[in-house]
Parts: C-alpha cells; structure tokens; sequence
C-alpha cells in the first residue's frame, strides 16, 4: 500500500480535522480512510442512534456510506489513535453554529464544497435544490423527499427537535420584511399543507392566506419570494373555494401576474406562477375573469413558450390553460389568439404551443395528461378553438397519444373526451381524426376496455362525435371508417350488455342514429337484435321518463322502421306501437314521437291497425289542437296521420269525425302543410276566378276550424293574402300597386270581397294572425280600399267586421289603427248610415274593438262625437235590444280603463275612469235617455242581459256624480233594480250589475285615497233605500250559496261595503251577519288579492262610523287583524292591500283598541 499513489484530500467537518487518503483510481477501503472496520460495525451506530439523525424518520437502517462515516466521525476526536466523547456543551454550540455545514476541501488545487442531508445523512448534488423549511438558528438542509417523509410523522426539526408547527407561521408574521422568514414560512405550507387536510385547515385558521398575501405585496420585487408565495398560493387554494376568494380579495392574482411578467426568465417563478393560476381560478368563474383581465393567459402562454424545454413549466402551463379556459368562453378565446403573447417569439396560443408541448413530451404521461386536459377544456363549446386545433396537427397528436397510452384508462378517458370536444360539429376534425388506421386503433382500444364502464360510455360519444355532421346529418367519411372498423358490432354489444344504463345506451342510440341516417342501409345494423335493443332502451326511458334518451329511441325507432320493412313487423311484437302511444300521451319528444308514428304506420296495415287500436289517431288530433302554432308538429301529425288512414277504414272513419276539412281531398297522400303551402304558392298571381275561389276555400276552412288559422297563417298565408289583395288593386296613377298612403280601385270586387273576408277570418280570435296581417301592412290595406267599399251597405259591413276582426283583444293593432285615423273613419260610417241597423252595429263593435283598454282611442272617437252618435243610437233604436246592448258596451268601452302590469294581465277589479267621455255623456243626456230604455224594456220583460248592460252603464255614469245618483233614485231606477235582481236571483251577471250599482249610488269614490279609505261621502237615502228593500240578506244570501266567480264576490263585498259605510242600519245589518261574513272571509275566498282587499274594505265599513261601538270595534278589529296576518303571508307585495292594511291598522289605533290588539299585530 505505501507504493501505491495517492490523492491527499483535507476535510475539514465543523470543527474537527482529520486527514483521509482515498486512492487515486477512486477505489477505497477501509483502512485507507484510517479507521478499522471493526469502528464502523461496532463504535459507529453507537452515536449515531444517540444524536438521533433520521434513524426515526427512514423508518429503518441507516446503510453505512464514507458519508455516513465523515458524520460520525464529528463525534469523536483523538490524536494518534486516541478518541474522546464530545461534551453536551460542545454538541450544543455545535448544534447552534450549524449541524451539518459544508465539508470542504482541496483536491489538486481546487476546492470542493460538499452538502448533506441531515436526515439520511446523504450527499446532495449541487444540482439538486435543497430544503430549509426550520426558523432554528443552525442551517437544516434536506433532500425533498427526506423532508416529505419527516414531516409526514413528526411536526419538529429533525436536528434540535424543535416545535416547528406554529413557530414558521409566526415567523412569517412577526418579520414581514425578512426574506428568508417568508421563505421559509411559504416552504413550510407546501411541505405540511399539500395533501393534508387537517393541517390545510389550521394553516387557514392561524391566517396562512393572508401571510402569503402580505408577503407576496410587500417581497413582489422578489423572484425568491415570489416564487414560494406561488408555491403556497397552490396548496392553500387548491379544491378551497372559500380560500380561493380570500386570496382574490387580497389581489394576489394581479400580483401573480405582474410577477410573471416583469420576472419572465426566472424559471421558478414562472412553474410556481403557473401553478398558483391553476389553483385559484380551478372551478371558480369570478376568478377565471379576475385573471383574464389581468393578463394571466399573456403570462401563462410566455411562460410556456420561453421554457418550452422545462417539463415542469410545460405541465405547469398546461394545468393553468386548463383551469383558465374550463367553462369560460373569455378565457378560451384569449388563450386561443394568443392575446398579449410575446411577439419576439412568434406570438403564438395556446393551441400552437400545446400542439409543440405534446411532440417535445411525447413519452413524457403527466405533461402529455396535462395538455390533454387543456386540449379538452379549450375546444368544448369553442367552434373557433376547434379550428385552430385542427390547423395545427392537433388531431393526430392526440390519436398518436391515444394509441400510445391506450393501456391507461385513466388516460384513455382523457384523450377520449379531447376527441369528442375536437370532432364535435366540426367535419374536417372529424376527417383528420380517422386519417389512416386510427379507426382501427380506436375500435381496438374500446374492444380492450369494453368491461369499464366509463371508458364504453365516453367512446360511443366519440363515435357518434365522429360521425354526426350538423348540416347533413351524417359524415360520408368517417362514417364508413368507423363501420368498416366495426363501429356498429361495438354499439350493440355494449346495448346488449349494459341494457339498463343511461349512460351507456343513451350515447349508444345516438351513435346508432348516426349510421342509419346513411342512404346506404348497412345490413350489420338492422335485424331483429337492433330492434329488441332500441325497444327495451326506450322501455327503460319511458319507466326513467328520460326524455332526451326518448327522443333518440323514437329517432332509431323510426329509421329502422322506413329503412327496412321486416323491421316494422319486429318492433310491433317488441312494443313499439304501445311505447310510441305511451309517448304521445305523455306528452314526452312530440316531435319525434309523431315522426316514428308516421314511419311505423308507412305501407304497414298490421302498424296501423295496432296504433289505431291503441288510439293513436284521436292522441294525433289532440298534439294538433293542443299546439296549433308548432307548425312542424302539426305537419309531421299530419303526416302520420294520412299514413295511419290509407286503405284502413276505422282510422279513416275515426280520423273523418275529428277533422272535417280532411274528407274534402281522398287522395291527398302528402302533409296538409305542404298541400297548403302549394295551393297559396302556385296560384298567388292567378286573377279573377281561380283566385276568389282559392280564397272562398281557404276562407271557410278558416271558418269551421281554428287550426286551419294557424296553418294557413304559419305558411305566410297572411302575408301572400294581403299581398294578392294590394297587386291586384290599381292605383291613381294606374299602376297596379299603388301607393301605401294612396286608394287602389278594383276593377274586380269580387276579388277585393273574398280577399277581405278572408282576412276577417284569419284575424278571428288569433292573435298570432292579427300580427301577421299587421306586419304585413293589412290595416294600411283595408284603408286604402275603403272607398270600394263604402257605397254599399253590406260592404261596409264586411269591412267593418275585418277591422273589427284583426282589432279585438289586439292593443298594439289598436295603437296602430288610431294612428292611421281608424276611429275618425269608422265614427264617419256611422253618422252616414245610421238608419241602417246592420252597419249600425258592426260600426258599434268596430268602436268597441278600437276603444277597449286603450285611453287614446277613447278620446279620439269621443272628440270626434262618437258619444252623441252613441246617445242618438239608443235614443233612435232603444226598442232593438240588440243595439242598445251594443250601445252600453260601447259606453262602457269608452269610459274604462282596465289597469294591467307589464305583461298585460289585471292588476285590480276596479277601473281608470275617463271622465271626459263621462262628461260628455251626461251633457248629452245620455242617463235620462238609458233610464227610458230601461223602464220601456222592465215593461215588456225583455232579457237580464239587456238590464245587466243598462245597470252598468248606469251605474258606470252615477260613479261620483251625486246628482246622477238623485236622478236614478228620483225615476224609481233604483227601486226597479231591486226587483229585478229579488225577481232573477241566480242572474249572476244581473246580480254583478246591480252590486256596481247599489256601490256607485250609494258611495263617492276616493280614487286617491286622501281619507283613511277609499270612500268618500255616503249618500244615505239611497242606502237607506236599498236597505228598506231587503236588498241586504239578498246578498248575504247570493254569495254564501252556489259556488261563485270570483268577480260576483268582489262586487258582493263592495256592495256590502258601500251600504254599511258610515250608516248605522248597514252597520247593525253586518253585524247581525258577521257569523256569516266571518265564516266567508275565514275561507279559501280571500285567497286572491282582490277578493282579500274587498273583504278588508267590509270591516272597514263597519268601524266606519266616527264613534264605532265597542263591541262592533272589538268584532272587527279581530277579524281585521286575522284578516292583515293572513294578507300579510299571502301578498306581502300587493302595494294596494299594505295600503288599506296599514289604514285600518291607524284608524283602529285612534279609536283606542291599540293595548288590546296592536301589540299582537
């Protein structure tokens, strides 16, 4: 040995010094180090145990290595072979000035620095980062995985045993400018925190958040700092929502990125960047838009793109694509462009750089996982994303990738849905997917996985993404690809295997849907296997009612039974008829429900025997009257229809009784959507006879059935019949159109007559229809020919009628009327023929259409002189109960106004008065005129209607008009009216007349409510009146017998109101009758708002009395504060309820009941 040559190396380990000599060839013994084995086996373990490095945290034997040896040597020292224990004072100073510091030393002139773990005792390679994660004052260094196990079982320093839980946080807080604090705090978090649940939770209750918050703004200059504040972000906010929002809050996002951005060649701050993204905006939208606007994708994309060469940002990056983009369109759109991407480097998004990502790392599974995932993320619901994938090469990266990890099901499942998100809706994705053998590939993977559920169920959506194109229907070339690959085997295995799995045969039947829409029938998918797996799927469906798998089983269902004819047979004994049935009575995928129903019943009289059976034609009529407007249903009905009728006398017998117009044409064998759509096309620019006969059938089809509205309206029938009305007519300068604002004359009136009429009887109680002619001018239209039409009386009546026709229940027709002068036009007919009683009563109705509801209209015919030519009206035919029935709808008409919402529905019973058509009726004498009518008509005891119409205009025009009120007192109309109604008691509409009479004569109102109520002065002779006539137990009788409308208990509660308001008898009357009253207002009857404010407005007039008696205000004030805590559960918005609540709630507190009642309410 002493020939042999030699290296002499120098350690020194602390403050120890020992000389070792190793050989030059790199070889050594034991006894070339200077000490014997005999010290190693025996005097080495010794010390080591009793110092206590790692032996606890390995779980095991440390193995004996020169490193192991240098370390144990610093326990002893000893010259010339003599060794001595260290003293406790001397392991402590040690421990305190650094328990493992570098060994050193000079080899050939050149120095060498040595580290090592502290817990396996291990060298660590320089380049191989080591961890300091322990605020103790001497330098803990460990491997990562030293330091994992550690800390997976202890929560101190592994050298001094120090508590190390709280105290790195509490560093943190304590020096917030200390780098190395916030450091070793943020290491601290992501070695204890990750995958911790427990831990992760006291992190965030001692404040963890907000220390990496404040370290992150005060050290963001800090490449260092930053980069473990990311690290930390990651674990805090990882799968934590409420975290995530804290650390929003704090606008560490924006910090995250200006950190990226301005420290863009650090790679450690970019991989933790990235990483810190990803974990914040993971399944968080109001984050994901935080960070788009900040310019996260900017960063993320340069990161990916400036370290493209570092596995850890690739995968960093592609996480933080993934978490940007899921469900967030902004997100998918910025990553896709490349917004604010480096243009030094090209510029590129992130479908370039994921395409990149996946060629560099192509053996690398989690980076390829990982660009997977954000492949999938970007391209769902992203047709543009979609493109740039395909553009890129990305389609066969990811076939290559499939192919390559088709063993890893949890990777095959990945790659999967990135296939389905690619070739979704997009037909050359769909092409570049199936290049080559990747068909084959595909299949033989899904054949592989066929028993794992998830992977079959994901596959056939692939399959079906594949083939399905949006504008044909099916993709001629991958569709053969697939089926050639035994696409078609693969779906009615997994049918037949998984039969009671939505997940499995829901996407199966699409994929299926898919190959039989092909126009060359494939005979591997029709048989009687196919048919019994689309029965028993849509068995399963209609037991789930799962309605978007139903429709794809009437689909298949459907195209199995057209495409091949034995087929209909097979499904008819495997239920078919009675599921479709099933589905049309349920209601459930109408449409294709009747479209299997058409295809099961073609050129099939077995099918169509068995669906008659079942009643399939009467469930058929019933989807066309159900939804008349849906045209495509009502074409595919008909459809069926005549295909479950051909050569099948009960289905055509059945089908006659239903729908009449059907009978007129035997041998019509096509849709009557199309029959009718060629009958308007083909002839709209025939003239003279054809036409007016095409017009006339139409016309009275239009007449007998309502759905022959709505169809004809559907196939732009009303367009096409204004349109052949307005070129037919010549203009004054002789052209055929004329002028919109110009008269067209017609040479032909029977033309112009048909055409009309037809148009009255589209618009007939359609609203639809009435749009449609007012879109398409036809108002405008009936104005221009109103000169042909004025000369003759039953012209005029048949335009009256059509105007009246697309007006009635119409407000924005109405509104569009008055502005082309309707009202003046119409009120003109009137004075010029009003000796004619036809015209003078389609002229009333006209009147009525335009003035209903619309306050405009109102005062324009009333301006005009429309209320004098209503008085001569009745005055001139006061005999004919028809006119003045017509007359006082008019009146009322002209002077009501219905409140409604937004929406047009009735917001309160009572009305907005136009009192300047009330005023002009009373100057013109129009009450005196009406008490003749309704003296002369009692006389000859003419119909209730005819008295229930004169009462309401009565009593619409004694409404706060004390003097009318004297006058109809003072004519017995009064008196009279309280026959009438004891005379018919079961008139419910009579009975509704007189109550707005009793309640205008007897009260005046108090429209703004400037009293404690809505009433006003009482006027105590007419309420005496009807309380001498026993009109009082009348009421109480007619509301507490038959079950009545809600309107008839309304006007009841005002009646009783208006009679006992300030009048001692109605008062004592009430009372008598509060048993009853009680009983009515403790019933369902005050569940709706009005009923419930009218009732509350009959207590009120109980106590309404200056000085109320004490027991009537006890009674009441009980059932008034039950009535208020029920109004209050029931409509807490009702504004006009809160309103007399909060009345009668001060009224009773003046009168001293507040100790009593007022506490409880």
């Amino acid at each position: 040995m002493a020939n042999r040559r030699r290296s002499s190396v120098s350690f020194q380990l602390r403050d120890v010094h020992f000389a070792a000599h190793l050989p030059s060839n790199g070889t050594h013994r034991d006894s070339d180090i200077g000490i014997t084995s005999s010290f190693v086996r025996a005097a080495l373990p010794l010390p080591l145990l009793a110092f206590g490095l790692g032996m606890a945290a390995m779980g095991g034997w440390i193995w004996v290595t020169p490193a192991l040896v240098f370390a144990g040597l610093e326990l002893y020292r000893g010259a010339s072979g003599h060794t001595r224990r260290l003293s406790a004072s001397d392991r402590a100073r040690r421990a305190s000035s650094g328990a493992n510091a570098d060994i050193t030393g000079r080899v050939r002139g050149k120095t060498l620095s040595l580290k090592f773990c502290c817990i396996c005792l291990d060298t660590i390679p320089d380049d191989e980062p080591c961890f300091n994660l322990f605020d103790c004052k001497h330098d803990t260094q460990t491997h990562k995985v030293c330091i994992d196990k550690w800390l997976e079982k202890h929560e101190t320093c592994p050298l001094c045993r120090r508590d190390a839980k709280d105290p790195v946080i509490g560093e943190m807080k304590k020096y917030p400018h200390n780098v190395a604090a916030q450091i070793r705090g943020c290491r601290f978090i992501v070695f204890k925190g990750w995958q911790n649940a427990e831990f992760h939770r006291h992190l965030i209750e001692i404040g963890a958040a907000e220390l990496v918050a404040n370290a992150l703004d005060i050290h963001s200059s800090d490449p260092s700092v930053l980069a473990a504040c990311c690290a930390a972000i990651f674990v805090l906010a990882f799968s934590d929502r409420e975290t995530q929002e804290r650390l929003s809050s704090f606008g560490v996002c924006q910090r995250i990125v200006e950190g990226m951005l301005t420290f863009s060649e650090d790679i450690e701050v970019q991989t933790r960047g990235c990483g810190a993204i990803y974990s914040l905006s993971l399944s968080n939208k109001q984050i994901q838009r935080q960070l788009c606007l900040a310019k996260a994708p900017a960063a993320v994309l340069n990161a990916l793109q400036r370290f493209m060469g570092q596995a850890s940002v690739a995968m960093s990056a592609a996480d933080a694509i993934m978490s940007l983009s899921c469900d967030n369109k902004l997100g998918q759109d910025l990553l896709g462009i490349g917004e604010g991407a480096e243009v030094q480097r090209g510029g590129k998004g992130a479908c370039e750089l994921l395409a990149e990502v996946i060629d560099r790392y192509s053996q690398d599974r989690d980076v390829i996982y990982a660009a997977l995932d954000a492949v999938m993320k970007m391209a769902i619901d992203n047709p543009e994303n979609r493109l740039r994938f395909g553009g890129v090469g990305m389609c066969s990266k990811v076939m290559d990738a499939f192919n390559q990890y088709q063993d890893d099901e949890v990777f095959l499942l990945v790659a999967l849905t990135a296939v389905y998100t690619m070739a979704e809706n997009q037909r050359e994705n769909q092409t570049r997917l199936l290049e080559g053998n990747k068909a084959e590939i595909l299949m033989s993977t899904l054949w592989r996985h066929e028993g794992f559920m998830d992977v079959v169920s994901v596959g056939l959506d692939v399959i079906f993404a594949l083939t399905y194109d949006p504008i044909e229907g099916l993709n001629t070339r991958s569709h053969p690809a697939l089926r050639n690959a035994g696409a078609c085997g693969f779906i009615l295995k997994m049918l037949q295997t998984y039969p009671r799995n939505p997940e499995i045969y829901g996407p199966g039947l699409k994929a299926m849907a898919c190959f039989l829409t092909s126009n060359e029938m494939d005979s591997s998918i029709t048989g009687p296997d196919w048919c019994q797996v689309v029965c028993n799927s849509m068995k399963q469906s209609l037991e789930l009612e799962d309605v978007p798998v139903l429709e794809i089983c009437c689909r298949v269902l459907g195209q199995l039974a057209i495409h091949e004819k034995d087929n209909q047979a097979l499904l008819r004994r495997n239920g078919a008829c009675e599921m479709i049935c099933d589905c049309l009575r349920k209601g459930f995928s109408k449409w294709e429900a009747l479209q299997a129903t058409a295809d099961l019943a073609y050129d099939c009289q077995e099918n169509r025997h068995e669906l008659g059976q079942r009643d399939c034609v009467a469930l058929l009529i019933k989807c066309i009257e159900k939804d008349p407007e849906d045209w495509v249903a009502l074409d595919i009905a008909l459809m069926a229809l005549s295909n479950l009728v051909q050569d099948h006398e009960q289905n055509a017998s059945c089908a006659g009784a239903q729908m009449i117009h059907l009978s007129t044409d035997k041998d019509c064998t096509v849709s009557f959507y199309a029959f009718l759509s060629h009958l308007l096309e083909s002839d709209r620019l025939v003239f003279g006879e054809r036409a007016c006969i095409i017009m006339m059938v139409l016309s009275v089809l239009c007449a007998n059935d309502p759905a022959a509205q709505s169809k004809i309206g559907g196939v732009n029938g009303c367009w096409v019949v204004v349109q052949r009305l307005r070129i037919s007519g010549i203009g004054p300068a002789g052209d055929s159109m004329g002028r919109e604002d110009q008269p067209l004359r017609y040479p032909d009136m029977s033309l112009l007559r048909q055409g009309v009429q037809l148009m009255s009887d589209l618009a007939t109680a359609h609203s639809d229809n009435q749009k449609r002619l007012q879109q398409a001018d036809g108002l405008n239209l009936l104005l221009q020919v109103l000169p042909d039409f004025s000369s003759d009386s039953s012209d005029v009546v048949q335009w009256l009628v059509a105007v009246t026709a697309l007006l009635e229940g119409n407000p924005n027709n109405q509104r569009h009327a008055g502005n082309l002068k309707m009202c003046g036009h119409t009120v003109k007919l009137l004075k010029g023929f009003s000796n004619d009683t036809a015209v003078v009563e389609s002229t009333l109705r006209c009147l009525i259409a335009l003035a209903t509801n619309y306050r405009e209209n109102q005062e324009k015919i009333g301006s005009l002189g429309g209320c004098d030519l209503v008085r001569q009206v009745v005055s001139e035919f006061s005999e004919d109960s028809h006119l003045v029935v017509r007359s006082c709808s008019l009146i009322l008409a002209l002077c009501e106004l219905q409140k409604t919402d937004s929406s047009g529905r009735p917001l309160h019973i009572w009305k907005d008065n136009s009192y300047n058509n009330k005023h002009r009726f009373r100057k013109g004498g129009m009450v005196p005129i009406l008490m003749q009518a309704f003296i002369n008509h009692i006389n000859r005891k003419s119909e209730s209607v005819l008295f229930g119409n004169l009462i309401l205009s009565l009593a619409l025009l004694a409404e706060d008009d004390p003097i009318t009120s004297a006058q109809l007192r003072d004519n017995s109309i009064l008196n009279l009216t309280i026959r009438l109604v004891l005379t018919y008691p079961e008139e419910e509409m009579l009975f509704m007349a007189a109550g707005g009479l009793i309640a205008s004569s007897c009260v005046v109102f108090n429209d703004k409510w400037t009293d404690w109520i809505m009433f006003e002065t009482p006027l105590v002779e007419n309420q005496d009146l009807f309380i001498n006539g026993n009109v009082f137990p009348y009421i109480i009788g007619f509301i507490t017998g038959a079950p009545r409308m809600k309107s008839s208990v309304i006007m009841s509660f005002v009646s009783l109101a208006a009679l006992a308001w300030q009048n001692e008898k109605g008062i004592l009357l009430l009372r008598d009758s509060i048993g009853v009253l009680t009983e009515i207002l403790s019933s369902d009857v005050v569940h709706e708002a009005e009923c419930m404010f009218y009732g509350l407005l009959v207590l009120g007039s109980m106590i309404s009395l200056p000085k109320p008696d004490e027991k009537i205000m006890d009674i009441c004030a009980s059932l008034i504060f039950e009535l208020i805590e029920r109004a209050h559960k029931l409509f807490p918005d009702n504004l006009c309820i809160r309103k007399i609540c909060r009345l009668l709630f001060s009224h009773i507190q003046r009168c001293g009941r507040r100790a009593r009642y007022l506490t409880a309410a």
